[in-house]
């Protein structure tokens, strides 16, 4: 449950993006040493050219990478590495490349961003989260402007690569789409309070004015 949960507060966080400087070199070391400390005994390597700077929302990107480093050592052999390359494309774009050995399955490559999806083509279980680990990871490069793209097969293993402008242009989103979760459900109210602290601001209000009118009726 834990898992869903946060599966659905990054999901919901893409509607509240912001950009500040950031070198995405520093957050890729962190995300890095966070999937190590997973995954104990298993070795990534990482390689960066550039000085990795731009106007990113670095807790937006963190599950990008989180996400992205996790499928990576979660489908291919223990005993093998992964690899992570960040190389700055142009002035005005970064691209952050995650390699594995192994294949996603052809079929589900052209579908393999939709929600409820998952690597391997196994229906997510409730100890794994909700199978929306690769759409949050799409939702939040796009929210950032960028592109999030997958190349696979069994010679050349597994690659995902991310292309982000250096300074990320904001996405539109229409009325009502941050309380809704993919399929148009609405999302439950307490997840929007441990997100927002706003709704937990018109929560307490909200209930006092409720309190109060409670009050004024029974005096």
């Amino acid at each position: 449950m834990q898992r869903m949960i946060e599966d659905m507060l990054h999901l919901i966080r893409v509607r509240h993006l912001g950009g500040i400087p950031t070198r995405v070199h520093d957050l890729s070391a962190r995300a890095i040493e966070e999937a190590l400390a997973r995954h104990p005994g298993r070795r990534i390597d990482l390689k960066t050219r550039g000085g990795g700077h731009g106007a990113w929302d670095g807790g937006r990107l963190m599950p990008v990478l989180s996400n992205l480093l996790g499928n990576a050592l979660a489908h291919s052999p223990p005993d093998s590495k992964v690899a992570v390359g960040i190389d700055e494309t142009d002035n005005a774009r970064i691209s952050i490349r995650i390699h594995n050995v192994g294949a996603i399955p052809e079929a589900l490559v052209p579908i393999i961003f939709e929600p409820f999806r998952r690597a391997n083509g196994d229906a997510p279980s409730a100890s794994e989260g909700l199978g929306l680990g690769l759409f949050i990871v799409r939702e939040l490069v796009h929210a950032h402007g960028g592109v999030v793209t997958v190349a696979s097969s069994p010679d050349q293993g597994t690659t995902f690569t991310v292309v982000l402008p250096r300074t990320p242009t904001a996405r539109h989103v229409q009325a009502g789409d941050r309380d809704r979760l993919p399929g148009g459900a609405p999302i439950p109210f307490g997840w929007r309070v441990a997100l927002d602290p706003t709704y937990s601001a018109l929560s307490r209000s909200s209930s006092g004015r409720r309190g109060r009118l409670r009050g004024n009726t029974a005096g």
